[in-house]
């Protein structure tokens, strides 16, 4: 990817990951603000809103919140060289904290609490949207932006 920072190798693993890019760096359905700092990515999937942020400002720092163990692998591997510009939480977003029925899709693309239209489910630990806010909130004292991928959950 051609970035403000210079080029960036991402690895896509499904047709899916390809129609995010697009959506992202092409279509700019994220674009931020010039003076953003403070990043919150509910449903982060394989890292590639976090690339996008972080490198449009180099004093961002993007907090990532992903459930499934193959999405947190990639995107980790796609934002190597930023480990210390992120915060990184194992867990679904939801209205509750503790253990949830996360239901998902092959390719990772899509999936939530409580789908069950998917074949694939885990139990995934959940995270109150409020509480993982007001933890960056008090890290930052602000939120810059906040982008929810919740499939569904999103009120």
């Amino acid at each position: 990817m051609r970035t403000p920072q210079g080029p960036f190798d991402v690895t896509l693993y499904t047709p899916d990951d390809l129609v995010t890019v697009n959506e992202i760096f092409c279509r700019n359905d994220y674009l931020p603000p010039n003076d953003f700092e403070v990043v919150v990515d509910f449903g982060s999937n394989i890292g590639t809103t976090a690339l996008y942020w972080l490198t449009r400002n180099e004093k961002a720092t993007v907090w990532l919140y992903v459930p499934l163990t193959q999405n947190i692998e990639r995107l980790k591997y796609n934002l190597r060289g930023f480990e210390g510009r992120y915060k990184f939480t194992e867990t679904a977003i939801g209205a509750l904290n503790g253990p949830v029925s996360f239901g998902w899709e092959p390719a990772g693309r899509y999936g939530g609490v409580v789908k069950a239209e998917f074949a694939e489910h885990i139990t995934a630990p959940c995270q109150d949207a409020a509480d993982a806010l007001r933890a960056v909130i008090a890290a930052h004292g602000r939120t810059d932006i906040l982008k929810i991928d919740v499939e569904g959950l999103e009120t």
